[in-house]
């Protein structure tokens, strides 16, 4: 059975034994799941690479991703707290400040963690300093 609730065998004028599997079906089936990570995901072990972004492009980010849930609309990432040396997950920054217009509540701070913990593991900060 298929996904279009049929059988293989349901093709007029196909005989399985003859022609062997459908080529649609076995296309499809050699092709899911998706071999390819999506976009920006991290990678694992030693092929563990981020994207790097401008900073300006990181707090960017950063806060669109905030900005999903409206009621944290007041909110956004102003700087990015970057390290002297890559930590041991590759990450050359820590943390990022957050700038409300009210009083942060925790809620709206546990967001915020969660959006820098993820893009701690997708991107890295350019070197401003060449």
């Amino acid at each position: 059975m298929n996904a279009f609730g049929t059988s293989n065998t349901d093709a007029p004028g196909r005989d399985r034994d003859k022609h062997g599997p459908d080529p649609v079906n076995e296309a499809g089936r050699e092709s899911f799941p998706a071999s390819d990570p999506p976009a920006y995901s991290p990678a694992s072990g030693d092929e563990q690479k981020r994207k790097v972004l401008e900073e300006r492009e990181l707090l960017e980010w950063m806060t669109e991703r905030l900005h999903r849930e409206a009621r944290y609309r007041n909110c956004r990432f102003t700087a990015v707290q970057i390290v002297d040396a890559v930590s041991d997950d590759d990450s050359n920054w820590l943390s990022a400040d957050l700038h409300c217009d009210s009083a942060p509540d925790k809620a709206c701070m546990d967001a915020a963690d969660a959006v820098i913990e993820e893009a701690r593991a997708y991107f890295n900060v350019a070197d401003s300093s060449s």
